[in-house]
């Protein structure tokens, strides 16, 4: 069997990163893997084939197509972003030629958008998974928003749709998505666990001040006590950066919060062993690979209730759900946990036991079982 990956980039995100581990774990199994990438700046897995299908844009031809989308929208309510990646689909054509596959995946519902009509059209054989990291409502009506009608057809296009959630395959089945549950397994593997001893917080996040409500982080940090800090693992562009400069120092909290930009390998390792609590301030997230690696180091984690959270923690079982936007409650549960060490503890029980669900053999498993299913109707 033949399966490409196709994702906007591979890079230090999550959905990038589960991607790259699931591909070579797939290739270790003897399924003939490679991988494509429609944007640039893409790092992928380098043992593996790899091609870059992404095409550079002068500053007046991204203007011009703005302008075209913005009279599209205002004309029919909507616009077809397919119609912007000409060239990206004729380079995929040439790819899908000469390796022939029997399954596209399409990692994040962007590619589903940009390219399965494409796909269905010149390639019917090839069977096209869409693989669902985020929040199908909340990219609804905000990434997707000005092309909805395109966004909840691509999964109708489609013959399977994995999602990270069993709340989140409810809603796409509303929108006609085949869809299947199945989690992002744990990447970042060592038998390290925390003594609980450091007076550090961990938050491990791409900087989207948005997304990952880095703004109610910092207004967290000016309620935690003498000694203790937040050390922020992640990166951005520049401007991202300087968005995060200006909130802390907006919130004067310089001497709380830490940012050690992008970590990986045995220096990630360090930035999760080397504290004692974990927190996600997100507004919104699929299934965030970070929670389930801090989980595996024994962190107890608070977080705000979005989808991936309350997934991840079964509703509170595994770790101390907070309502969204609630800092207020957020910091006071902080405050609970570092104030008697012993619910520390019993959250680091619980984690422990929690991460045992997100380990690798057992997901490899159902995605071989899914692709044998869609190729082979279920006969190895």
């Amino acid at each position: 069997m033949k399966v490409g990956i196709l994702s906007p980039a591979y890079s230090l995100g999550g959905s990038s990163k589960v991607a790259d581990y699931i591909g070579k774990k797939l290739h270790d199994e003897e399924t003939e893997v490679f991988f494509i990438s429609y944007l640039e700046n893409s790092v992928p897995i380098e043992s593996l084939r790899y091609y870059d299908i992404s095409s550079k844009k002068s500053f007046l031809f991204t203007y011009l197509n703005k302008f075209k989308k913005f009279l599209s929208f205002k004309r029919k309510g909507y616009f077809s972003p397919e119609r912007y990646v000409k060239n990206e689909i004729n380079l995929l054509r040439i790819v899908l030629q000469k390796e022939n596959p029997d399954v596209i995946i399409l990692n994040t519902f962007l590619p589903g958008v940009l390219f399965s009509s494409f796909i269905k059209n010149e390639f019917s054989h090839i069977k096209l998974i869409t693989w669902m990291h985020s929040d199908p409502e909340y990219s609804l009506n905000h990434i997707a928003k000005f092309y909805k009608k395109v966004y909840i057809e691509s999964f109708k296009k489609v013959d399977q749709v994995i999602c990270l959630s069993e709340n989140v395959r409810e809603i796409l089945v509303k929108y006609g998505a085949n869809s299947k549950v199945i989690y992002n397994p744990l990447v970042l593997t060592s038998n390290k666990v925390s003594t609980l001893t450091s007076k550090v917080i961990s938050f491990t996040a791409r900087l989207d001040i948005y997304i990952k409500g880095i703004d109610y982080l910092c207004e967290l940090a000016n309620c935690l006590p003498d000694g203790w800090i937040i050390r922020i693992a992640g990166d951005g562009d520049n401007e991202e950066r300087s968005q995060l400069l200006r909130l802390v120092s907006k919130n004067k909290v310089e001497n709380k919060i830490e940012f050690v930009g992008p970590l990986s390998g045995q220096r990630l390792v360090d930035h999760y062993v080397n504290s004692s609590i974990f927190i996600s301030t997100s507004r919104t997230e699929g299934l965030p690979l970070v929670m389930i690696e801090a989980l595996s180091f024994g962190l107890p984690v608070i977080s705000f209730d979005h989808n991936g959270a309350k997934e991840i923690l079964l509703n509170g079982k595994f770790g101390i759900l907070v309502s969204n936007e609630d800092v207020k409650r957020m910091s006071e549960e902080i405050n609970r946990m570092i104030s008697d060490r012993s619910i520390m503890q019993n959250c680091q029980l619980l984690s422990l036991e929690r991460a045992k669900d997100f380990k690798s053999d057992k997901i490899i498993q159902e995605w071989k079982s899914l692709l044998n299913n869609l190729v082979y109707g279920g006969e190895v």
